[in-house]
């Protein structure tokens, strides 16, 4: 019963169960290693998937998560003659299309009809 006379809100378990503290300072390490790779590049995560993998496994290895397959957790194991170059792409170039630009795209020149706005 809520005190201030609303409707109560129920607590809902984690999904993937608890998900205990390292009181014991046993995956303290890998921790540490894994933040000082994060704060060295910039806040960019894709630099250190692999420690994170290795603080993911080190936690199931001393109980202190619920073992899983990594796949599941969102890590893909390499495959044969997967290309590393793909990796060495910056976020911009991923997303930026440079062959548009070279056909001399220039954006809005595609729209058709009357629009009609604030400003018309």
């Amino acid at each position: 019963m809520n005190p201030f006379g609303g409707a109560s809100i129920q607590a809902k378990p984690p999904e993937k169960g608890s998900f205990p503290l390292d009181r014991a300072g046993q995956c303290r390490a890998v921790a540490h290693e894994f933040l000082g790779c994060i704060e060295s590049n910039k806040r960019d995560y894709s630099a250190c998937k692999d420690l994170s993998k290795a603080y993911l496994q080190c936690r199931m290895e001393k109980n202190l998560m619920q073992k899983e397959d990594l796949s599941k957790l969102g890590f893909e194991e390499k495959r044969e003659g997967q290309e590393e170059a793909k990796e060495d792409k910056t976020r911009d170039e991923k997303f930026y299309d440079r062959k548009r630009e070279a056909e001399g795209f220039v954006g809005g020149t595609g729209v058709k009809g009357s629009r009609k706005g604030y400003f018309s």
